[in-house]
Order: C-alpha cells, then structure tokens, then sequence
C-alpha cells in the first residue's frame, strides 16, 4: 500500500490514466484471461471425475472476471476485446498431473500480465476490479495445487 492509498483511504489524488489509456491496457489483460478460461475449458474436457467437477466455480469466476474488465473497457468508452480471434482449444493429454501443471504455469502467466497493470495509475473502479481478478486467480491457484497433492 502506497502513500496516497494510506493517506486518502479510498480517495485518490494526481494523474490516472486516461479513459483511451484505460482500454490500450486492460485489452490485453481480457485477451490474457480469455486464453486462460480456454485453457481451463480444454483442461476440463481431458479430467474427469473431482477434479473436472472442482473446475466449475474457478470457471464461473473467471467468467465473472472477464465481464468485469469488459464493463471497465465499455465504461471507458472503448471496444473490450472478444476473444473470436482464438480458437479453441483441444482437450489436453495425459494424466492429471501435467493437465494441472500446465495450468499452473499458464495462471501465473497471467499473473505476471496482471500485476504489471496492478502497478499502473488506474482510476479507483479500475483499480478495484483488477484487485478482484488477482484475488480469484490467487483462489485458483491454491484450487489447482491442492488437486495437483
């Protein structure tokens, strides 16, 4: 926690990004997660039994969290990103392990993407809905080890 969040709690004070800056950034942060809710679709498709089941809240969020950073984009007067260019994926193969080792590696991918935009100038909304996507990829990850055991 910075100065500014200590000082002005929840208010905020200085240059943000712009509204144009706001949607350059988080586009690539809903492409990142899109390819990774691709990845979990496959994952699922190639598990079966608990571990395929467990999937299914970890998806829904996901799923949540790609509405919320398009909201955030069509709120800042931009076109959030789709997702048609991406095909789908083939289920993955092998056992569980590498299916959910694979996983692991793609999400703290993701992570990376979004803690570089964590430490961006974000508007207060913005910023607040970036800490919930890191908090449910943080979720996920403890998901995906514990089935990893």
């Amino acid at each position: 926690m910075g100065i500014k969040e200590l000082l002005l709690n929840k208010g905020w004070a200085g240059r943000t990004l712009s509204r144009s800056e706001t949607v350059d950034r988080i586009n690539p942060v809903i492409r990142s997660l899109t390819t990774l809710m691709h990845r979990y679709d496959a994952a699922q498709n190639a598990l079966d039994g608990e571990a395929a089941a467990s999937f299914e809240d970890a998806r829904k969020l996901l799923r949540g969290d790609l509405g919320k950073l398009s909201e955030t984009v069509l709120s800042a007067g931009g076109a959030a990103y789709t997702g048609v260019d991406l095909e789908p994926m083939e289920p993955a193969e092998g056992n569980a392990s590498p299916v959910l080792e694979a996983l692991v590696d793609r999400e703290n991918e993701f992570r990376i993407v979004l803690d570089v935009e964590r430490k961006a100038e974000h508007q207060i909304r913005t910023r607040a809905v970036l800490e919930t996507v890191s908090r449910n990829s943080s979720d996920r990850l403890k998901l995906l080890r514990e089935l990893a055991r």
